[in-house]
């Protein structure tokens, strides 16, 4: 099921950060291409360091393949290692059908789904993140070193992915603090998780190696001008992500209040859960509103399995479970992924008709996309494509520029469209023959782009590829 929802991504464009990581990472610069670069160089938060490496190990097993299906390949084997390691690890907690059920919501969430086939750290994350809430799992019910097998490697490794998975590991500590195993004595829980703690610290420490480096891509690195906009959009991934379910454990907040009645386990089950969904919540709300700019939403995915598994644990209990037929369930959960899908994807096309490049937990504007490609194929078909200079929104343009350079042709003809657009043309291509043109969505934003170089001009479509089209310039100069 999870295959067959991600294959139609798996085959699409390369889009702007999957590209940064191929080339800039996974590739390397030409003059050190060993794997060393990968771990000195840190230009920007694009590079997920341990994510990186895999990627370096299997371009070069490819051979360089420039297949994208290939290449987001290792993506895609976190995802099912994390499907597998929920059907093989929570039934414990969660008995063997709602952990199929959570299994199959993974398999068709618009968030998990929508993350775990790029050429990214995300997958890899929430894997590592699904391992360590079992190892946490573990210390709280008493299994202390089955718990510290599974969460320490866990948490040195989460941070060597991506810097800010580290505050999974310092949320899930709360919970066997808070919760304990029996031990009456908080220093006693303390001393049980420490050696997570440890872990944590050295998995972070990485990056006072390259200290200087990485403060510079954390000043540069852009994010979301709110807080609370941030961490709304973690609510709803999670909503998209479980739908009613998360209604429903809302709904038992009053029941974990009250004393536990004849089912004691039932209401345990309930107050873990809680406590350790408000654990993950909490840290993630400090942590944002603590920053100036908080970061895109997507680096918060580490903590999609943990969440997922205390909701879980909150509606285990309910009675619909026995009632409802398995395949019943599973035709519910994969409506709700579907419904999730067609509404996101539609309120995507309009907002990019309006000029917006929506990127948040539960919408990306490059998901599925191909036309870019399509376009550049077009052009390398066409007479004239080495006197063609085209200008392309930002979004766009690395991911063009990319296969621009891919169909042989030079990637110095592509313009981003920004104030340096004018200069370039001026000082290289300008009254020398070449023609001008413009990829996008539609003539008013074509405008846009051919008014960031002198003006006025008129044009017309050259090529189309499914919502976008290459507009070019009538011009005196062009051939």
């Amino acid at each position: 099921m999870f295959l067959v929802r991600v294959t139609p991504w798996l085959l699409s464009d390369l889009w702007y950060d999957e590209i940064v990581t191929l080339t800039d990472f996974a590739i390397g610069p030409r003059h050190d291409a060993s794997i060393l670069h990968v771990f000195r160089s840190y230009p920007v938060a694009n590079n997920h360091v341990l994510f990186s490496a895999v990627a370096w190990c299997w371009v070069r097993f490819l051979q360089f393949s420039s297949a994208e299906y290939l290449l987001r390949m290792p993506s895609v084997a976190f995802g099912v290692l994390t499907l597998l390691w929920i059907l093989r690890d929570w039934p414990k907690w969660l008995g063997q059908r709602v952990a199929g059920v959570t299994a199959v919501l993974f398999a068709m969430s618009p968030v998990f789904c929508g993350f775990s086939w790029q050429l990214r750290g995300y997958s890899l994350s929430m894997l590592l993140g699904a391992v360590a809430v079992s190892g946490v799992m573990e210390l709280t019910t008493g299994s202390h070193r089955r718990g510290l097998l599974l969460s320490v490697p866990a948490a040195f490794l989460l941070p060597l992915v991506i810097p800010t998975n580290a505050l999974l590991p310092a949320a899930l500590l709360l919970v066997p603090v808070f919760l304990g195993a029996g031990d009456p004595s908080l220093a006693v829980r303390v001393r049980r998780v420490a050696p997570v703690a440890v872990a944590t610290l050295l998995g972070c420490s990485y990056y006072l190696t390259i200290l200087p480096q990485f403060l510079h891509a954390a000043k540069e690195t852009q994010g979301w001008p709110n807080g609370w906009l941030v961490f709304g959009n973690v609510l709803l991934g999670l909503l998209a992500h479980l739908g009613p379910l998360l209604l429903l454990f809302a709904g038992r907040g009053r029941a974990v209040l009250r004393p536990p009645d004849a089912s004691v386990e039932s209401w345990a089950r309930l107050r873990l859960g809680w406590v350790l969904l408000l654990a993950g919540l909490v840290v993630v709300l400090v942590f944002v509103l603590a920053l100036p700019s908080p970061p895109f939403p997507r680096v918060f995915l580490v903590f999609v399995p943990a969440l997922s598994l205390a909701v879980m644990l909150g509606v285990r209990d309910l009675g619909f479970w026995s009632r409802v037929q398995p395949l019943m369930l599973i035709g519910l959960v994969v409506m709700h992924g579907y419904v999730w899908d067609r509404a996101t994807t539609w309120l995507t096309q309009q907002q990019m008709r309006q000029g917006k490049y929506p990127q948040n937990l539960v919408q990306q504007f490059y998901r599925g996309d191909t036309e870019l490609s399509g376009i550049c194929r077009k052009v390398r078909a066409g007479e004239w494509r080495d006197r063609l200079v085209v200008i392309v929104a930002e979004h766009d343009f690395p991911t063009f520029r990319y296969y621009w350079g891919l169909y042989m042709m030079d990637p110095a003809l592509v313009l981003e469209g920004n104030d340096q657009a004018r200069r370039k043309w001026g000082e290289q291509f300008a009254g020398r023959g070449y023609a001008i043109g413009a990829v996008a969505l539609d003539e008013m934003a074509a405008s846009r782009l051919f008014g960031i170089l002198d003006g006025s001009m008129s044009f017309a479509v050259q090529h189309q590829a499914g919502g976008r089209a290459l507009y070019v310039a009538v011009r005196p100069d062009a051939p």
